[in-house]
């Protein structure tokens, strides 16, 4: 498959600085940073890293203040704590964050993550993943993930097919279990986090006696098996119009 570069650069710009400018408001801060407060050291991290009237950029300052606050939990900080050790040629390290980060919600690391499942590298390739996490970073607005995402759907479905139609299944199509499509809930770093959004989700979309499984990789994926393509897709619709994401795709191992 073709291999798409992840705009790095372009991922770090979109980190909001917070910058201390002030020599005095810069000591009380880095005052507090050493009492262990989680905040203000992410923003002394921050500082360090852009530089300010009164700080000098250090990259080795910066990296360990944003380490630390980021193993405080901090989630502006394991976001760019991840970022960092990718850009900084210490991608096997950045794994871990990277995928705490995407898990969060974290746009700039969804996108280095779908990047990563496709062209393989900290992660063994894997297409669907990588169409997850460029969809969902696309989905907040982020540009380089928007065009990365068009890219792999151009490269996966080259001939695009428009469809507009939601198809209302009868009694007897919703109990068939014998199709060969199946629905994609979500990717989780936790498992149980898998179970406790099934249990969430099956309360509100009448899935039928279809065989949900969490297919364990690198991350779990929250699948429900055993669908014609039309009942798939109208279920897709549903869980759509909740707010939610969800993949069809075709089980390849029928």
């Amino acid at each position: 498959m073709t291999k798409i570069k992840a705009a790095v650069a372009i991922a770090l710009l979109c980190v909001s600085t917070s910058a201390i400018a002030k020599s005095r408001e810069f000591s009380d801060m880095e005052r507090l940073a050493r009492r262990g407060d989680m905040d203000a050291e992410y923003r002394i991290g921050l500082a360090y890293r852009t530089g300010t009237d009164d700080v000098r950029v250090n990259p080795e300052r910066a990296l360990d203040w944003i380490r630390r606050a980021a193993q405080q939990g901090h989630p502006g900080a394991i976001a760019l704590y991840g970022l960092m050790l990718y850009e900084g040629d210490m991608k096997e390290q950045s794994e871990y964050w990277l995928k705490m980060a995407a898990t969060n919600g974290d746009a700039r690391s969804q996108y280095v993550l779908g990047l990563e499942y496709w062209n393989g590298g900290i992660v063994e390739k894997d297409p669907q993943a990588a169409v997850y996490f460029l969809k969902r970073a696309s989905d907040q607005g982020l540009e380089p993930a928007q065009k990365a995402y068009n890219e792999v759907m151009e490269v996966l479905h080259p001939t695009p097919v428009i469809e507009t139609q939601v198809v209302e299944l009868d009694d007897t199509l919703a109990g068939q279990t014998t199709g060969n499509y199946y629905i994609q809930l979500g990717a989780f770093s936790i498992k149980s986090n898998a179970t406790t959004y099934w249990d969430q989700i099956k309360a509100q979309i009448a899935f039928g006696d279809h065989e949900m499984r969490i297919d364990d990789q690198r991350l779990h994926f929250l699948r429900v098996y055993g669908y014609q393509a039309a009942q798939a897709r109208n279920i897709c619709n549903q869980i759509k119009s909740l707010g939610k994401d969800c993949l069809v795709n075709r089980n390849k191992s029928n």
